[in-house]
Order: C-alpha cells, then sequence, then structure tokens
C-alpha cells in the first residue's frame, strides 16, 4: 500500500505538524537561542498565510503550481527542523562549526522559509485570478478591470499562540469516519481486480475516492475483527496522532455490521521487504531516500511528535514506498507511548519477528526506544548487505547479525556490501564510502546492551557525516552473536 501523492489537506497538516515540532525544538536550543526562536517564531506565523487553502475542500491547494510550492515550503521547513535540533547539543555542533556560522546558516534558513511563503502566496493569487478570469470571460465586461484577491498577511496565528512550551505536539485525532458505501464505491463493490492482498488477518484493496484520491483499504471479518480488536483499536489511537513524511496516513475508518474497514493512503510501491530481493533501485535513492526517510519517522516517533512511541514492530514489511520510494513506517498495533517519566516499558505478551526484535524485548519483556533503534539496524544491514537474497539461496537460519559481526571482527568490511550495490554502473567510491559507513552505524544500533546504542538523532548525524569511520568509536557484540 503505497500513497500516489500526499493529499492537499495533509501536505498542510504535516507543514503545521513541521510548525510545532520547530517550537517544540527552539525551546530546548542550548546554542543560538535567538536564531532558532527567530526561526520558530517566522514559522508558527504561516497559518493566517495558508488556512484559506484549506477552504472550498482544499481546492487551489491541488493545483500543480500550488502543491509545488508546498512541497517546498516543507522542505524548507524540514531543514530549519534539523537545524534547529542540532543546536539542542553543544558538543555535536561545536565540533563542525562556530557559533557564527551556524548563526549565519540559520538565518538562511530563515530566510528560506520566508522566501517559500511568498511562493505559495503568488502561486494562490495567480490560481485565484486564473479562475476570476476564466468567469469574466464567459460575460460581456466592458472596461470593467480584473482584480487580484489581496495577498493574506502574514501575522502570528491561533497556531502560534497554541504552540506553548511543554505542549504536546501530537495532532487531534480527527479520522474521518466513512460510510460503507463509500468504500463499496471506491473498490468497485470490493472485487478482485481492486484486490493487493490478502492474508490471514485482513484483506487489502485499492480504491479511489470521490476526490480521487488513491487509498488502500484493510477489511476486516467479524472473526478477524474480534481476533485483533486491541492491535485496530491501537493503530487508530496512535496513527490518527501522527503527521510526517516518513509515516502513512490513516485518514480513516469504516465500521458497519461488525465489519471493520480502516483506510489508508496509497503506496505504489508495496513494502521495503518487496525490494529486497533483486531490487534495481540506485544506490542514491537508497540512501539519501530511503534509509534517511526511515530514520527520520522513527525520530519523529520517539523525538518530534510530542510523544515518546515506540513502534515495537519495525520490520521490511512494516515499510511502505510510495511513488518516488519515499519510505513511510506503519502498522502501529502493538506500539507504545511511554510517559515522559519512563526510560523503559514491560510487556507480558511479547510480538514481533525473529531477527528484528530487540533482545532485551524479545527475552525479557522490556522495551524503550532502543528497541526501535535495534530494529532499524538490522534492516539497514538488510538493505546494505543483500542478506535476505543470500540467506534463501543457501537457506541459512542465522540472523544478519552473525555475518556481518565475523566479517566486521576480520577486518573484511568490504565483503559485507551486497556486490549488487558495490558494483553497480556508475557508483563512486564516494557511494561505497556510504555504504561501509551504514555498516558501521547499524552494528552500533544492534549492540547487546541498549544503553550503548545511539538514539535517532545520533544515527541521523552518523549517516550524514563523511568523517572516516576510523572517528568513530568502533562497535561492540551484537546481540544473537558469541
Amino acid at each position: 500500500m503505497v500513497a500516489a501523492a500526499v493529499a492537499a489537506g495533509s501536505a498542510l497538516k504535516l507543514i503545521f505538524s513541521l510548525v510545532i515540532a520547530i517550537k517544540a525544538a527552539s525551546n530546548k536550543a542550548k546554542r543560538n537561542k535567538d536564531d532558532c526562536r527567530d526561526i520558530a517564531s517566522r514559522a508558527c506565523s504561516l497559518e493566517a498565510s495558508l488556512t484559506s487553502l484549506d477552504d472550498g475542500g482544499g481546492a487551489a491547494a491541488k493545483h500543480p503550481a500550488v502543491a509545488s510550492a508546498l512541497d517546498r515550503l516543507h522542505d524548507a521547513l524540514y531543514r530549519a527542523l534539523q537545524a534547529v535540533m542540532e543546536c539542542e547539543e553543544d558538543g555535536a555542533v561545536a565540533r563542525r562549526f562556530n557559533a557564527g556560522k551556524v548563526s549565519d546558516e540559520l538565518r538562511k534558513l530563515n530566510q528560506s522559509i520566508g522566501d517559500r511563503v511568498l511562493d505559495v502566496i503568488l502561486a494562490t493569487s495567480l490560481h485565484t485570478n486564473s479562475i476570476l478570469l476564466g468567469a469574466r470571460q464567459s460575460k460581456h465586461l466592458g472596461d470593467e478591470r480584473l482584480l487580484l484577491p489581496p495577498l493574506p498577511q502574514i501575522q502570528e496565528s491561533r497556531l502560534a499562540n497554541s504552540c506553548k512550551e511543554g505542549e504536546p505536539a501530537a495532532a487531534s485525532s480527527g479520522l474521518k469516519k466513512f460510510n460503507l458505501s463509500e468504500l463499496e464505491v471506491a473498490t468497485k463493490n470490493f472485487s478482485k481486480q481492486n484486490l493487493i492482498e490478502e492474508s490471514d488477518s485482513c484483506t487489502v484493496y485499492k480504491g479511489e475516492l470521490r476526490d480521487g484520491s488513491k487509498v488502500a483499504i484493510k477489511a476486516y471479518s467479524k472473526m478477524q475483527y474480534k481476533a485483533c480488536r486491541k492491535e485496530c483499536e491501537n493503530e487508530e489511537f496512535i496513527a490518527a496522532k501522527l503527521l510526517h513524511k516518513n509515516i502513512v496516513e490513516l485518514v480513516g475508518c469504516c465500521s458497519s455490521g461488525g465489519l471493520f474497514y480502516q483506510v489508508y493512503e496509497y503506496m505504489h510501491n508495496r513494502s521495503l521487504s518487496d525490494h529486497l530481493h533483486g531490487s534495481k533501485i540506485e544506490w542514491a535513492k537508497i540512501f539519501n531516500t530511503i534509509i534517511q526517510g526511515i530514520a527520520r519517522g522513527i525520530d519523529y516517533l520517539h523525538e518530534q511528535c510530542g510523544l515518546c512511541i515506540v513502534h515495537l514492530h519495525l520490520k521490511p514489511s512494516s515499510i511502505l514506498l510510495d511513488h518516488d520510494y519515499t519510505p513511510k513506517i506503519c502498522d502501529f498495533g502493538i506500539s507504545k507511548i511511554l510517559p515522559t517519566s519512563a526510560k523503559e516499558g514491560i510487556v507480558d505478551t511479547v510480538i514481533g519477528t525473529w531477527g528484528f526484535t530487540a533482545p532485551e524485548y524479545m527475552l525479557s519483556h522490556r522495551f524503550s526506544i532502543k528497541s526501535d533503534v535495534y530494529s532499524f539496524g538490522v534492516i539497514l544491514l538488510e538493505l546494505i548487505t543483500g542478506w535476505s537474497r543470500h540467506q534463501e539461496a543457501k537457506n541459512c537460519k542465522d540472523p544478519v547479525n552473525v555475518l556481518v559481526w565475523g566479517l566486521w571482527k576480520a577486518g573484511k568490511l568490504d565483503e559485507c556490501v551486497d556486490p549488487r550495490l558495490a558494483c553497480a554502473t556508475g557508483v563512486t567510491e564516494s557511494q561505497v564510502a556510504e555504504m561501509k559507513r551504514c555498516i558501521h552505524v547499524a552494528l552500533l544500533c544492534i549492540e547487546e546492551d541498549p544503553a550503548l546504542r545511539p538514539d535517532m538523532s545520533d544515527v541521523l548525524r552518523m549517516l550524514r557525516d563523511n568523517s572516516p569511520i576510523t572517528d568513530r568509536r568502533s562497535p561492540r557484540r551484537p546481540a544473537y552473536t558469541m
């Protein structure tokens, strides 16, 4: 299930979610505080400028020029958020930049946000003007002049007032409640032609809503829903609070006659697990879009959404890919929210997938954000080593940890990288270095002691840091190895 383009309303929600995250991050800044707060102030002033795009069902936001401008604004806000977050730690920033350089960069990002807002306003005004012109050309205008609508004013707004320190950044639960007839029309009466997949837990169909947006619909029979009702309710509770480019959007749900349906944005390129066997995605897309996108999504769950959400079931099949291979995390049925005062939690029953489940969760029923870090490390190793293909060919039952740790100890890091990646046409030395860096970062993520694993913000920084591997600490023994 993969989403076509993000719907207009979702794009605006993502932007407002970033605004809230920037405000929260600016309150934690330890360096360049004034510059960070200036960015937050500008970001929080966006609502007055953008709210009108929701009018009329968001028609203006769906126009290609306006949608493109919104995408550029989203990217500018995301870059600003990353920069503000880096100011939360003294050491990491101090090693790379002095305060003056950081200040210059933050001011450039602040200006970029302003420029992108003006792009949105201009595109919206031109779109509105073209509609007015078309309407007036159908009448006798005489010497009546066409008047452009006034540009919206950028000012402090309700959103700015709501972005108070300490306030949760999670979105409100506003899931759409569909009628069964709407879903029947969307799926052509749940026809076989619209069938995506069947499993013991549910059946998934492709659909198209009345507004033209593509969706994936999970259909549960009475028995299926009875068996997994708790997971469905947990999914609805958590997913409805999330708005991020790398999280699958739960659009709505439907309950009728004991049957239950969940409606998600549609994902064209299915799951990551479908691309671990013979995929020909180029390395630049794998590294910049897929790997870093997954890391950003997990970091959002742990640190940026206002709740500390531990996914607990991260694996290739729970990461979906959209039309541009942007990864989106799904399947929040067993996810947990950790209280702010808690470092870890405990469960009565463990649900997980062998190889991707952290040892402390599998063996002791204890979980924390480091449990997700472990799962990310294994996913990263699967991507870089091509282990699934090798495991299938050799009928090997060992986890990828065993292979990579053995090669690492023997000083054979080159042999950890899948030859299909390292020897692909056009791959450069710097890209091979990125692959090796990913192996190193992954080994740090899967260390047996969760306290030694990095958090996801550290993982993101290490992935982007192109300093030599020798500048980082060596990994200790991974879980499930001797």
